[in-house]
């Protein structure tokens, strides 16, 4: 039981780490309207891992503590990839669908920082670019990360056909 949740908490500490480590050790393509953020190719592990969108979570706010956009970037992007981190979860049964919202999300939201910020009033295209930078990284880099993962940790993923009724139960401490 406690070795369970262990195992959990160890999980979203280092996925945190890492997205952090990513996202800070190459600080010219993190922060910016154009933007290759390495550590989003991580986007996809909710949908193998439950305890990664806490990590997500604490990785990309910890990344934006140190953006120029200050604040509102820790907020928005911070709550940007929280939501397509529950999004991917819930998307878990279809990986590829599950890398869909990292990249719709941060898309749709990013680009507000500038717009609000008043940095760059460029909404859609800034849009477009962080679209393309996003399905980039999450297609070629977090797909290929996701589906390793399921072949190399079967029995520490979330099973593939699982409803979300089932997932209750599967991740049980109790069970």
């Amino acid at each position: 039981m406690r070795s369970k949740n262990l195992k959990r908490l160890t999980r979203s500490a280092l996925i945190a780490a890492l997205y952090f480590i990513l996202s800070i050790s190459v600080p010219a393509i993190t922060f910016g309207t154009i933007q290759f953020r390495i550590s989003e190719a991580l986007c996809v592990l909710p949908a193998l891992f439950p305890e990664a969108i806490l990590g997500l979570s604490i990785g990309c706010l910890l990344t934006n503590l140190f953006s120029p956009f200050g604040i509102l970037d820790v907020i928005l992007g911070t709550s940007a990839t929280l939501i397509a981190a529950i999004l991917t979860y819930l998307l878990h049964n279809k990986l590829v669908l599950a890398a869909i919202p990292p990249v719709i999300i941060n898309a749709l939201i990013v680009p507000l920082i500038w717009v609000i910020n008043k940095t760059d009033m460029l909404y859609w295209l800034n849009m477009f670019s962080i679209l393309v930078s996003q399905a980039v990284i999450v297609g070629a880099l977090g797909i290929p990360l996701a589906l390793g993962l399921r072949k190399a940790m079967p029995n520490e993923i979330i099973p593939k056909g699982f409803s979300i009724i089932h997932r209750k139960k599967y991740l049980n401490d109790d069970l």
